[in-house]
This record gives C-alpha cells, sequence and structure tokens, in this order.
C-alpha cells in the first residue's frame, strides 16, 4: 500500500524497461511538485519515481503543528520501505533539507537495500551565519509566521512558523554525528553543489564527507545561472535554475555508472 508520504508515483512507459527505483525528497518550504522536472528525466531514463512529500509541505493539507525532526525522517522511513519493495535497485535524492532528511535515515539503518545517494545542495556544512537561524528558532514563538524566501514557483506555504528551523537544526546536528560504522558510508555517493552556494560551504561537505570515511564519494560543482531568485545559487531543481547545458550535465553524472 502506498503511503501517505509518497504523492506520486511515475512508472516508466510501456516499452521502456524499469531499471530502477528512485526516491526524491523536497527542500525545506519547497513544493513537492518541484520535484516533477526531476522526475520526468529519471523516467526517460527508465526509472520508476517517488515524489516524497514529507510533513507540513502536503498539498492542500494543514499540519505544520506536526512537524518534528522524528516525523520527518518517518516520512522518508515509510518513503524508503515502499521503494525496497520494488525488485529494483532503489536510489534516494534529497535536495537541501531532503537531502539532510536522507543522510539522517540512512546512516541509522544497519543494512540498506539503496544503492545510490544523490545530494543536491544538501544542508549539510553549513556557512557560519546560518548557524543563527538554529538560535533564532528557539526564541521566536511558535505561532509566529516567518515570511519565506523561496520563490513563489518553488514554494510550499507562503511562510513557515520556528517549529520547522527547529528540526532542521536537530537534524543537522543529528548528521554531524559519526556515521562511519553505519552502512551509509558504502553507498555510491554523489554530492552536487555550487561553490557559491548562499547556505552550504562546500569545504565543509568535503570535511563532512572525509570525516566519515565513505568509500564512493564524488563531489561536483554546479554553477546556476538564474538571476531572479533571493538565493539563485542553492536552488539547483530545473533548467531554469541552471541553463539546459549545466542542467543537462548534471543528469548525466547522476546516471553514470560508478
Amino acid at each position: 500500500m502506498t503511503p501517505e508520504c509518497v504523492i506520486s508515483q511515475t512508472e516508466c512507459g510501456p516499452q521502456t524497461p524499469c531499471t530502477g527505483t528512485v526516491v526524491l525528497v523536497h527542500g525545506l518550504n519547497i513544493a513537492p511538485s518541484a520535484m516533477e522536472p526531476l522526475a520526468a528525466e529519471f523516467v526517460a531514463r527508465g526509472k520508476r519515481v517517488l515524489i516524497v512529500a514529507l510533513t507540513g509541505h502536503r498539498p492542500g493539507i494543514e499540519e505544520g503543528s506536526l512537524v518534528s525532526a522524528t516525523r520527518w525522517k518517518q516520512d522518508l522511513r515509510e518513503a524508503l520501505d515502499f521503494a525496497e519493495s520494488f525488485p529494483e535497485p532503489v536510489w534516494a535524492l534529497g535536495y537541501s533539507l531532503g537531502g539532510l532528511v536522507s543522510v539522517a535515515v540512512l546512516q541509522e539503518r544497519a543494512r540498506l537495500r539503496v544503492d545510490r545517494l544523490l545530494l543536491l545542495a544538501p544542508a549539510i556544512g553549513f556557512r557560519s551565519w546560518v548557524g543563527c537561524g538554529g538560535l533564532l528558532s528557539r526564541i521566536v514563538p511558535t505561532w509566529f509566521p516567518l515570511r519565506s524566501g523561496v520563490p513563489k514557483r518553488y514554494r510550499a506555504r507562503a511562510g513557515i512558523r520556528s517549529p520547522w528551523y527547529r528540526a532542521l537544526f536537530d537534524l543537522h546536528r543529528e548528521v554531524q554525528q559519526d556515521c562511519s560504522e553505519g552502512a551509509l558510508r558504502h553507498l555510491n555517493l554523489k554530492i552536487f553543489i555550487s561553490k557559491s552556494d548562499e547556505f552550504m560551504k562546500w569545504s565543509s561537505l568535503e570535511s563532512w564527507t572525509s570525516q566519515r570515511d565513505f568509500k564512493n564519494v564524488q563531489m561536483h560543482a554546479i554553477q546556476s545561472v538564474a538571476t531572479d531568485f533571493l538565493a539563485p545559487n542553492h536552488l539547483v531543481l530545473d533548467d531554469h535554475c541552471l541553463g539546459k547545458a549545466a542542467w543537462g550535465c548534471m543528469l548525466d553524472k547522476m546516471n553514470a555508472a560508478g
């Protein structure tokens, strides 16, 4: 049975043999539908695609009061369990918060059926100024709405509340803990991020991967061409953000062997 957190399941065409299942996880206050351009590309390459909607991000449902790090991890666990019910290999792709949740869940598992983890501008290795948000999330009243800087075409809500940020920073603390003994380090890990990302720091991500002794990790630098976003280098979800050439290059590297 499809879990509630999986709001979209797209199968390969009848003439295309399915070679795997890809689980897509969006970012903080990013609408799950913003992952559809990625979904279409993977389907065209012979993958079944599941789009996950983390609690608080499901369209038409008001559940912001239920948001927590624990709830987000449970959402992804259910999605991965469902993905693993299919016989083909499983890939997980997380953007920003989605990458953070993916790592938090996968580093807890002693055994994995996930073959590849793709992280797009993952919310790991914050720039120093971003850490101030963790403190503010503890001070700002839970009822106070915080205006979102996510462009309207991509965002899930006009504004979110401090518990969302609190959950983000709770997960970040978890992921910074050592996971060198877990199955996560044996995954095929590919990270895609701009060296000019406004929130995440390339060198901090490099340090995080080296400290955890990942057996097969690649880091790829990407560059946005969009100029109409508040944080153009962090938003990397379609060819409008990256331009057609960079978008196609990133997709090829995601799907390449090794």
